[in-house]
């Protein structure tokens, strides 16, 4: 009980200020970093690494559907995912839906790859 009376005469109101002020600041950007990932979503396919398109998720008003090589991408506000292919495995298609920013689905062998971007430069799936 001694070293915590000692502990708490070294503390001055500064320090529990600046500490309080650290976790109201990592709170607001802990939370920001979620609120701004659905609003800011950019769908881009790629064929052979050449883009083919670009649609920000939050201007679909409805489901819309893109033919890129051997595939059919369905997008709406909320996600993206392949809903045919011609590929033989189907494996693109079982990935599901990618509603996040930094997510990534390739169908290898159409070569298409289908990426969502977020409004950040850093991959936001690490925190």
């Amino acid at each position: 009980m001694n070293t915590d009376k000692k502990l708490l005469r070294t503390l001055t109101k500064g320090d529990i200020l600046l500490a309080a002020v650290l976790i109201l600041v990592s709170l607001v950007w802990f939370a920001s970093s979620f609120a701004s990932d659905e609003e800011s979503l950019t769908l881009k396919i790629y064929l052979d690494g050449t883009e083919s398109v670009s649609v920000s998720l939050a201007s679909l008003s409805e489901e819309k559907h893109y033919t890129v090589g051997g595939c059919i991408i369905c997008a709406d506000s909320e996600g993206v995912c392949f809903e045919k292919s011609d590929c033989p495995d189907g494996l693109c298609i079982k990935r599901g839906r990618m509603t996040r920013a930094g997510d990534a689905m390739a169908c290898v062998p159409e070569r298409v790859v289908v990426r969502l971007y977020g409004s950040d430069d850093f991959d936001t799936l690490a925190y």
